[in-house]
């Protein structure tokens, strides 16, 4: 081989290195912005899954306070949601309600409400308060 052939090849060479190294880096920075972008997405899914159970455990507040109304000796239920009627499974939401020792007209009413199946994803928000069965006030 003549010099200039050598030296052809090797910056032939050369450069298919530094195409494959610039490759693999590219690919390497690629990989990471999809696992930033996934951990993003988790992150937003439990937000929206925390929201969610906030609303439902506010639904199980205003069906509460209006079961009272309705009926003084109610003393809760368990209600769920079946998976496909929210956005990522089922959802359960639990009323007890009790009478409040020594005033007859008081009821503490516990909410507990779950969203999702499974963790990491299962969120859950509980309430408690005191309600006025005569006037439908909350008490501080």
């Amino acid at each position: 081989m003549t010099r200039c052939t050598t030296w052809r090849l090797r910056r032939t060479g050369f450069c298919l290195l530094m195409s494959l190294v610039i490759l693999a880096v590219a690919g390497l920075l690629l990989l990471q912005s999809i696992r930033q972008v996934r951990a993003a997405h988790a992150v937003v899914d439990l937000q929206i899954g925390g929201r969610q159970a906030h609303w439902l455990a506010r639904a199980g507040e205003s069906l509460a306070r209006a079961r009272l109304r309705q009926n003084p000796a109610y003393a809760g239920e368990v209600w769920t949601v079946p998976p496909g009627e929210l956005t990522s499974g089922a959802a359960q939401v639990a009323i007890v309600v009790e009478p409040v020792q020594d005033q007859p007209q008081f009821r503490r009413v516990q909410i507990s409400a779950q969203y999702g199946v499974a963790p990491p994803r299962r969120l859950r928000t509980e309430r408690t308060f005191v309600l006025d069965v005569n006037t439908g006030a909350l008490l501080p």
